[in-house]
């Protein structure tokens, strides 16, 4: 049968509730980037802001003036935003305004070819396109940017930078005079060249937009609960540790001693009756020459009601079995119960069965209880079932199936007592390598490896069950020789 320790069951559902847990964290987070791309409900909004703009220092000659609103931080593959510039000519002559991209090629690009002006546009004589600007004129120049990132993990984030060249040309006129050093008319020029450049634009997808918001709001998660978190986990450690101590300390100072008490006044002895009942069964066989074939029979039937005697004896004195384990209070109870039941339905009459064995005294010997039991007073009275049992537990001589099942289930019950009273003090210490303070060097054993088929069909179902929890209860050193039904 399959079957799972405690201990694999208790982590087994933390795992179960952790992974749960993890699962319903990540829903909120996909849910989060599902629908919280316009904003999030309790976050606030995330504004794009402007990147940063440098500029290389302009000449106060140039007369020159540029101002630039730069595009938003993020684009999509695929999208283009202007890079808008307003020019100012502040002086009395006339200039060209020449831009050219430095960085061609990459994810992101100016492309000079599409700009855009509130002038015409028009190629020098190298066909590089500029605006002409006159005298305290100004004009606005709009460049596209483009983004092409085709085979580029995203995001992906790249400078951007824009050269210009700005040429001014001064007119000179000639001055009436008769003198043979007249300047002659002409034109003078002059250029200026500048740099603009960009902090990194970021070329992301709404799927790495999605992540990057996911990945804040768990940092921000992180911030917010890895403190109280890693608090309470100390302190339910420091707990659970205190609790044990103090487990163990109520189990030194309180429960060990009335627990042996129980176990040298009562368990003790109920298991020994149990024992000499398996004992003298086992002594039922065929007559040969010269036996009486009674005597074994007797023997067994007066074990049975000495072990009924004791156990009444208990259930008078302290009102039942106290074990350690639940589990193992109600699988003994059910196994002895099962075994004293069956007995009763043999010898024909539960209600005298009952008389006989409060009757008994509880420490009488097995001589003692046979003579008792058989005696002349009381043979009316146990003759009926002393032949009850033998004509249903018994087939010529021999031990029937039913009563062999029944003894097995009288086993069960002699091995649950026997490891609950040494359970106590081996798991009331503080276990660990040899040599420690433990009562054992060595656990001690449940020793049970009979088979379902075993038992009688009334109990197999409910056995079974009990059975099997009482295993998974039990520390692993300790049912190496158990077998689950």
């Amino acid at each position: 049968m399959l079957h799972f320790d405690l201990t694999a069951r208790f982590w087994l559902r933390r795992i179960a509730v952790f992974l749960l847990v993890v699962a319903a964290i990540w829903a909120c987070v996909a849910a989060l980037r599902i629908y919280g791309r316009g904003g999030i409900a309790g976050v606030p909004v995330e504004t794009v802001a402007p990147i940063a703009i440098k500029q290389t220092p302009a000449s106060a000659d140039s007369h020159l003036q540029i101002a630039v609103a730069p595009p938003v931080d993020r684009l999509g593959p695929g999208q283009s935003a202007p890079l808008h510039l307003l020019l100012e000519n502040d002086g009395g002559i006339q200039g060209r305004f020449t831009p050219s991209a430095v960085a061609a090629g990459g994810c992101i690009q100016l492309d000079i070819a599409k700009m855009q002006s509130s002038l015409k546009i028009t190629p020098d004589g190298k066909g590089a396109p500029g605006i002409e600007l006159g005298p305290h004129a100004t004009a606005t120049l709009d460049i596209p940017v483009d983004t092409t990132c085709a085979g580029v993990h995203l995001p992906h984030s790249e400078m951007m930078q824009l050269a210009y060249t700005w040429s001014t040309t001064v007119v000179t006129r000639a001055r009436g005079c008769s003198c043979k050093l007249q300047p002659r008319a002409g034109k003078s020029q002059r250029g200026f060249t500048g740099l603009i450049s960009t902090s990194p634009l970021t070329v992301t997808s709404p799927a790495a937009e999605g992540n990057r918001r996911a990945l804040h709001l768990a940092l921000l998660l992180a911030q917010d609960f890895t403190w109280p978190v890693l608090l309470a986990l100390l302190a339910a450690l420091s707990q659970g540790v205190l609790a044990r101590r103090a487990e163990r300390q109520q189990i030194f100072t309180t429960l060990l001693p009335v627990y042996t008490e129980l176990v040298q006044a009562h368990y003790l002895p109920i298991t020994r009756r149990m024992e000499i009942v398996q004992a003298e069964a086992k002594k039922i066989h065929p007559p040969r020459h010269g036996q009486n074939p009674d005597i074994a029979l007797q023997r067994t039937f007066c074990a049975i009601l000495l072990m009924r005697s004791r156990a009444l004896h208990l259930l008078t004195a302290k009102g039942g079995v106290f074990f350690r384990s639940s589990i193992a209070e109600e699988l003994f109870a059910a196994c002895f119960s099962g075994f004293y039941l069956g007995f009763q339905r043999a010898a024909g009459d539960a209600g005298t069965v009952e008389a006989c064995a409060a009757a008994l005294d509880p420490d009488f010997t097995l001589s003692q209880c046979i003579g008792f039991v058989f005696s002349f007073a009381q043979a009316a009275v146990t003759a009926p079932l002393f032949a009850g049992f033998s004509a249903r537990w018994v087939n010529v001589g021999n031990r029937t199936p039913r009563f062999n099942r029944y003894l097995t289930v009288l086993d069960l019950a002699k091995q649950v007592m026997s490891f609950e009273c040494d359970r106590i003090f081996y798991e009331g210490s503080r276990r660990g390598a040899r040599g420690d303070s433990t009562w054992y060097f060595d656990p001690p054993q449940f020793e049970f490896s009979a088979q379902i088929g075993a038992f009688p069909r009334a109990y197999r179902t409910r056995v079974a069950r009990l059975l099997t929890a009482y295993l998974n209860g039990i520390p692993g050193e300790c049912k190496k020789e158990a077998t689950y039904l």
